[in-house]
């Protein structure tokens, strides 16, 4: 989830959705994924290329719903005209590098309409493994 307000944007994360500040045309995630495969990268036991095609990847750590009391992340930034906030579920990132949805924004000239479903579209045409939800906004 995420509140814009005054100028600034706090999102709350629980799971392996992700939210990415997309500023300079540079894709930088600022959520955490709740995983197994990422508590090992932060562990230094495997790679960031090795989590990407683990067997164990799909494995959350938390999510809602699991038991009541769940620990919810929370994370602010200070927005600026021109960023982009892209809110996505694993769907796309698990199809679609950081690099290509920056590039994908990047030439949506601005049509965040577009560029949503430009998302959806390439994650799909890469086989879409799981369900793929987008939510772009571009802060002006």
């Amino acid at each position: 989830a995420a509140v814009v307000h005054e100028g600034r944007v706090l999102v709350a994360n629980v799971g392996d959705s992700r939210a990415y500040l997309i500023r300079n045309d540079q894709a930088i995630q600022i959520t955490a994924d709740h995983s197994w495969v990422a508590e090992q990268v932060k562990l230094g036991t495997i790679t960031q290329e090795q989590a990407q095609t683990h067997a164990y990847r799909n494995l959350v750590t938390r999510c809602l719903g699991h038991r009541p009391g769940m620990q919810v992340d929370i994370f602010e930034h200070r927005l600026r005209t021109g960023d982009t906030l892209l809110l996505c579920s694993d769907g796309l990132t698990t199809m679609v590098s950081d690099e290509e949805i920056a590039g994908t924004l990047r030439s949506s000239g601005g049509d965040i309409g577009r560029a949503a479903q430009a998302l959806v579209d390439e994650a799909n045409d890469r086989g879409g493994e799981d369900n793929i939800t987008v939510v772009v906004a571009r802060f002006l």
